[in-house]
């Protein structure tokens, strides 16, 4: 995997070996167009990678000039593959790999007022952890002000129009693909 933008671009950071079945790399096409649509609300923001997997929206996003990103992963390989590639881009002091259930993480930083300018959530298709994480991200209060909630789904999942002050904004379809914008509101 490639950064495609910003400070790192063109960066190779490692991945898991193909066919392990436990990770869907965000694709090239489609993190472009997520950050062409972000655009200047990368710059300097606290961004949390949910679901990070092998973390290519995090990366992405402290390449394209984030101030912070936390990444949650709940397998250790991966935990692993993530602290090696902070080190390799020599991003350890900008980065932080929390070990745990996605939505445990989400009420253990609602518990400490934690807050972020923008989260990215690409669970598992189809198991519904998709609007789960969104609701409870908006139950422990972890989106900053005018904050935004990226999250990548299977096409054919629903999700809420709102939840709590997150309301959805845009949604593009990639294929099999679909990227849900939202954003709070005061």
């Amino acid at each position: 995997m490639r950064i495609i933008g910003g400070e790192l671009k063109g960066r190779v950071i490692k991945s898991p070996p193909r066919g392990q079945g436990y990770v869907r790399p965000l694709q090239d096409k489609i993190k472009g167009a997520i950050f062409n649509i972000l655009q200047d609300k990368v710059a300097e923001a606290n961004v949390l990678d949910l679901f990070a997997g092998s973390g290519t929206f995090g990366f992405e996003s402290l390449s394209r000039g984030a101030r912070q990103v936390t990444f949650v992963e709940s397998d250790w390989r991966l935990i692993r593959l993530l602290e090696e590639n902070l080190r390799l881009l020599g991003l350890e002091e900008r980065g932080l790999v929390l070990h745990g259930n996605a939505l445990e993480v989400i009420e253990d930083l609602g518990a400490t007022e934690k807050m972020f300018d923008l989260i990215f959530s690409d669970p598992p298709y189809r198991q519904g952890l998709a609007k789960m994480s969104l609701l409870k991200a908006a139950e422990c209060a972890i989106v900053a002000e005018s904050g935004c909630w990226i999250t990548e789904t299977h096409k054919k999942e629903d999700l809420p129009e709102v939840a709590g002050g997150i309301v959805f904004w845009s949604r593009r379809l990639y294929g099999g693909t679909a990227v849900s914008f939202y954003k709070r509101v005061s």
